[in-house]
Order: structure tokens, then sequence, then C-alpha cells
């Protein structure tokens, strides 16, 4: 697990408020913390789409089983990454149980996608992710750089917890 998981753009800002694609999100994800992926290279239909330097981050999350494609074969590496694909990825990360049950005191509870309630109730229920303005969990924005650093970090203090700890 390493600090220094993400640097700024080439025109020297950092941009915190900036929408986080799903490439970008798998390059943090391997930087900051150990993903080991099964060694396989995959293939999906928007192959070209995937820039070089996040291929190898890509495939390692995919092949740890954090991060997959959609059932039209594509991966969609450019895309923003929602706030509920975001907890199922780090509930994956984390090997949390499912917590349907802890989703009830965000605002939009019956509107969240019943794929991603197990995953949003159990981050909620770590610590790990929390609501937005006026108590809801925002499952369909995208998530910023902020908050992703936000939550790496978290994941990284209670993996040094856990071994301060353990």
């Amino acid at each position: 697990m390493a600090k220094g998981f993400v640097v700024g753009y080439k025109d020297h800002t950092f941009k915190p408020n900036a929408a986080v694609t799903r490439a970008e999100f798998a390059v943090m994800l391997t930087r900051a913390l150990t993903v080991q992926g099964d060694g396989k290279q995959y293939a999906f239909k928007d192959d070209a789409d995937i820039a070089s330097w996040a291929k190898e981050a890509l495939e390692q999350a995919i092949g740890a089983g954090i991060l997959s494609g959609y059932t039209d074969g594509t991966l969609r590496p450019n895309s923003g990454l929602t706030r509920a694909e975001l907890a199922v990825m780090m509930a994956r990360v984390l090997k949390l149980e499912d917590q349907k049950d802890n989703v009830a005191n965000f605002t939009d509870q019956d509107k969240l996608p019943e794929w991603a309630k197990g995953a949003i109730g159990a981050v909620a229920a770590k610590g790990i992710m929390q609501g937005k303005e006026g108590g809801k969990f925002d499952f369909n924005a995208v998530a910023t750089r902020a908050e992703v650093i936000t939550i790496l970090l978290r994941i990284l203090e209670l993996d040094e917890n856990e071994e301060a700890n353990g």
C-alpha cells in the first residue's frame, strides 16, 4: 500500500472537483492498494478506447474481481465512475458483506439500484463512503477526484489501524 497514488495533470493543476473516469480510478486504486489480478488479458468491444497508461491497472482490477465490464461487452474506460459503482468496487476491495438494511438513512434509499444497495450499505457502515447534501447518497453522480482520494485514504487508514492492532 502506498501513498502518492495520484498525480496532477500536465498543466500543473490538481482539479479535485474533476470527474474520475473508470480508467483513472483503476490506476489510482492499483497504485494505492495491493491489487493482484489473475494475469489474464481481457478483451472488450471498446478496447481501442483504453489508453496505454491505464491498460495494466484495468486488467489488474478486472482480474482481482474489483472492476467488471458491462453486459453489452464494453468496459467504458473513459466514462465517469458513478458513486454506486465506486461503492460496489470498494466493498469488493474490502470483501465486505452486503448490508442492504444500512441504506435506510439515505433520503434517496428508494432510488438506489438493487445491484448496488448492499455495497452502499456496507461501505456506509464501515465509514468509507457517506451521504451528500440533504442526506442523499447520490448514487448516479460521477465521483470526483477528491472523493476517490478521500475514500482510498480511508481504506489505507483502516489497513494501517488493523496492522497496528493486529
